[in-house]
């Protein structure tokens, strides 16, 4: 809704308004009329009504957005899940609830392209929220929000109107709670919780503010009184209290009304082993022993006002509202501490891998690795269509610790055998180390990486919305990453993320790029299924560029591999292998569309990371959303691309060229190193410095 955060609390805060029912319709609200319910009432033009009832709200308060919030589409991409069912309130026997959940944390990432850290949602998942939405528009033909079992409603929106298109109430916004008929009597209630902080304004005693959990319940419509209210789990200010009490909501037997059960914290299982009849809050009851504080539901800031001073002896307080995240209350929701694994234990491989297929090694493998509660959150699938057994392909593991050089090691499949080739990628590296390996065991861990690439974890539940990974503090900052090509049968090109998966303690969230990116890692530094101790030869650096910069062979030769050597000859300033680079260029011809468009996404990602680092900070946000969005789209492009050698390396071998044109010319490389954007750009900068004698700027090209 693009409202301020002020506005936000003194609209959840509507319960503190006083007096008894009164008309509605008094309140001088929009008649947006019976045309526009109709709009409404279809959920092919529902989103479109409720923007024009928020365009008319944002009209009479005089409410303004910043800019790129303010139209249809960031609206839209904010709004999901909008429902419209009857919901008689006292004095309002046609009212009808009008609510939606808020989904602004997500809506920039909606409309400007995918975060490269996230998968896109598989065909699986995309199918399950098609039903699970199909199953919440059955529930608003029999007017039905929640009932117990689902979880509780977070960041919603709400308000009343009639069949005629008349307001009957102002917006209001719940941070956590339910909508259900709580008292039985076959109308809607709203039972919502949220932080309230109690305040002495003497300023000398600031430090008696106090923290507690505000438990109300009464009509949807925040603006008349509540039924009843409730204070509970008072703690300091400044310091989330150690709660004494969970909640949980649970049918009540016998009627058709609803219970709001305390569950003390230390119990696992509190239904076997504490009487219920004591933790069950009600209207005009309070449970005994549980600290709880019973309010006066017409008027809850006076009541709580009164509570303070005669608890704490205040003779001037004042009260506020806040947002709560039902994990933090809800019975059942582990803690967040308990959420992960024990930290420092590593993840690992598990045994046994090697005899499965490449599926279920991959599945394995990523099962092997989650935690409790991730396992019951979801479920795990393969995205489809599985890629084909290899017959050739390869895999590139760079090794960046940090405090040492670079390693780069290629594992590459051929059809008559299987080599790794090792080096430095220092601008000195002379030559490489070639192993033989066994054909077998690389071709089955090509594969799990291809297949680890499209797991996806599908939700069982609607997950909150602070749901991510945990890392952790270390020393060891070893960052290691991975990419794949698998060349026949057919083609397939997947980046792992950079990854440090000393930093990792848990899978929680969602399987994305990052956690793929870790457990390929450890698939990659686990002990290998061969031995290449004493089993290596060395390939001095001028035969390997004579083979494989050979127009004939470079195509069949790992793109990974055919780069290391193109730089070296550029940056070690090796002029007689200029004819050769030549000729790759002459042999490759014009380059296509596809190319094209990828050399131009390139430089716009350079560009972004460059961008991401110059000042001014304040618009690092904008930075960083940039960066993602080209980062998606080179990685889109070299996808498609991935069998057209040129694409992978033509940029490589122009950068070569110019620094053997440039060599030592301090005129060229100063030039050069101030071009945002180039590839060479930094290697021109080093260059500088080292000709003039001098360390070179930093760069973050």
């Amino acid at each position: 809704m693009g409202r301020g955060i002020a506005a936000l609390l003194l609209s959840a805060a509507g319960c503190f308004v006083s007096g008894g029912p009164s008309d509605v319709l008094s309140r001088d609200l929009p008649d947006l009329g019976s045309a526009w319910f109709s709009r409404l009432r279809d959920h092919e033009t529902r989103i479109r009504a409720l923007w024009e009832w928020d365009e008319e709200r944002r009209a009479t308060t005089g409410e303004t957005q910043r800019k790129g919030a303010d139209t249809f589409e960031y609206f839209a991409a904010g709004h999901r899940s909008i429902r419209v069912l009857r919901c008689p309130q006292p004095g309002l026997p046609e009212a009808w609830l009008v609510w939606w959940r808020h989904d602004f944390k997500n809506a920039h990432a909606i409309l400007n392209g995918p975060d490269p850290e996230s998968y896109p949602p598989s065909t699986i998942e995309a199918a399950q929220r098609i039903e699970a939405e199909r199953l919440l528009r059955e529930r608003e033909d029999v007017g039905i929000v929640w009932k117990p079992g689902d979880p509780w409603l977070e960041s919603v929106g709400i308000f009343l109107t009639d069949s005629q298109g008349r307001l009957l109430s102002e917006y209001q916004f719940m941070g956590c709670g339910v909508i259900a008929d709580v008292d039985g009597d076959g109308m809607l209630d709203r039972m919502e919780f949220s932080r309230a902080r109690l305040t002495n304004e003497t300023p000398s005693v600031e430090e008696d503010a106090r923290l507690a959990d505000l438990i109300e319940s009464g009509p949807v419509d925040a603006a008349k009184p509540r039924s009843a209210a409730w204070l509970c789990n008072l703690g300091r200010r400044h310091v989330t209290p150690e709660r004494s009490f969970r909640f949980d909501i649970r049918e009540r037997a016998g009627t058709a009304g609803l219970d709001l059960i305390l569950v003390p914290q230390m119990l696992e299982d509190p239904f076997d082993e504490a009487d219920r009849g004591e933790l069950i809050l009600r209207p005009g009851a309070t449970p005994s022993g549980s600290d709880l504080v019973a309010l006066d539901p017409s008027d809850l800031a006076r009541s709580m006002r009164r509570f303070a001073k005669e608890r704490f002896g205040w003779q001037f307080s004042s009260v506020g509202q806040g947002g709560q995240r039902a994990s933090e209350l809800r019975v059942g929701e582990p803690k967040k501490e308990t959420l992960d694994t024990a930290p420092g234990i590593p993840f690992s491989v598990p045994p046994g891998i090697a005899a499965l297929s490449p599926a279920e090694a991959a599945l394995a493998h990523v099962e092997h690795n989650r935690d409790d509660t991730h396992r019951e959150r979801f479920d795990l699938v393969l995205e489809p269509p599985p890629p084909d057994p290899p017959d050739s392909g390869w895999v590139e593991v760079v090794v960046e610790p940090g405090w040492a050089d670079s390693s780069l090691s290629v594992w590459w499949l051929r059809e008559d055998g299987a080599e790794c080739w090792t080096c430095s990628p220092k601008d000195g590296a002379t030559a490489f180390a070639v192993s033989e390996v066994s054909r077998e065991p690389l071709a089955h861990w090509i594969a799990l990486l291809a297949h680890l690439d499209r797991v996806r974890t599908v939700p069982r539940g609607e997950l909150p919305p602070d749901l991510e990974h945990d890392r952790m503090g270390g020393a060891d900052h070893t960052v290691v990453t991975i990419r794949l090509g698998m060349v026949e049968p057919s083609s397939l090109l997947v980046d792992f993320e950079p990854a440090i998966p000393t930093l990792w303690q848990a899978i929680r969230g969602p399987y994305d790029r990052p956690a793929a990116a870790v457990l390929a890692v450890v698939l990659g530094t686990a002990p290998p299924a061969w031995d290449v101790s004493g089993n290596f030869e060395t390939r001095p650096f001028p035969d390997v560029v004579e083979t494989w910069l050979d127009p004939e062979i470079v195509s069949s030769v790992p793109p990974p591999l055919v780069r290391h050597v193109i730089r070296a000859v550029g940056m070690r300033g090796k002029e007689e292998f200029r004819p050769r680079l030549e000729a790759l260029l002459r042999h490759w011809g014009p380059a296509s569309p596809g190319e094209e468009a990828l050399a131009k996404a390139r430089v716009a990602e350079r560009m972004a990371r460059h961008a991401m680092w110059t000042p001014p900070y304040d618009s690092l946000k904008t930075a960083r959303r940039r960066l993602h969005f080209t980062i998606a789209e080179v990685r889109d492009l070299e996808a498609r691309q991935a069998t057209d050698t040129p694409s992978q390396l033509r940029e490589t071998v122009e950068a070569a060229l110019r620094m053997l044109d440039s060599g030592d010319d301090p005129v060229r490389l100063e030039a050069w190193a101030k071009e945002v954007g180039d590839l060479g750009a930094e290697w021109a900068r080093r260059r500088l410095g080292s000709v003039e004698g001098q360390a070179p700027a930093k760069s973050n090209l």
